[in-house]
């Protein structure tokens, strides 16, 4: 996380952060658990997707913004 907040400090305010949990079908097996990964995108501001090569998971998760409509909100075609 110290590479999140030198980026930050280096870029201007347009900067969106997504933090990408893969290999979500594996569970339990999983490196950083999704609650941990959840919380440190939390506490950075940034937004939280989840990935599985396997499942072909990859669609945003309900309710949760895509950083695309956050793009695009702020730099309307």
């Amino acid at each position: 996380m110290w590479r999140c907040h030198k980026l930050s400090s280096a870029v201007s305010s347009d900067l969106v952060l997504v933090v990408v949990g893969n290999k979500a079908d594996l569970g339990s097996e999983r490196a950083v658990p999704e609650a941990l990964a959840r919380t440190l995108a939390a506490a950075r501001g940034a937004h939280y997707y989840e990935t599985s090569a396997r499942t072909n998971l990859g669609k945003k998760l309900t309710g949760e913004p895509r950083p695309e409509d956050d793009l695009l909100e702020r730099y309307p075609r």
